[in-house]
C-alpha cells in the first residue's frame, strides 16, 4: 500500500508528459485503492464477528461454537468424551 506521505509524490506524476508513467501511477493508485477497500471489508467482518461473540458471551453462555449458519451450537459437555468401557 502507498503510505499517505508518499501518495502526494505519486499523484504529481499523474500530469507527467510520458503516458507510460501516467499509466503506471494510475495503475498503482487503483491497486492501492483496491487493497485498502479489501482491508476495510476484512476489518469490518472481524468487528462484526467480535460483536456477535460479545453478545453471546453477555447472554450468559459459557462456551459457544458458531456453526456455518451463524448460529451457535450447544456448549461441549465433558460427557461427550466419556469412553464406554
Amino acid at each position: 500500500m502507498v503510505r499517505k506521505k508518499e501518495k502526494r509524490s505519486f499523484e504529481r506524476f499523474l500530469s507527467h508528459d510520458n503516458p507510460r508513467v501516467k499509466e503506471c501511477v494510475e495503475q498503482l493508485l487503483r491497486h492501492d485503492a483496491e487493497r485498502r477497500e479489501a482491508w476495510r471489508r476484512e476489518r469490518r467482518a472481524e468487528e462484526e464477528a467480535e460483536e456477535r461473540w460479545l453478545r453471546v458471551m453477555e447472554s450468559g453462555v459459557d462456551v459457544a461454537l458458531e456453526n456455518s449458519n451463524g448460529a451457535y451450537d450447544r456448549p461441549v459437555d465433558d460427557a461427550d468424551f466419556d469412553i464406554p468401557f
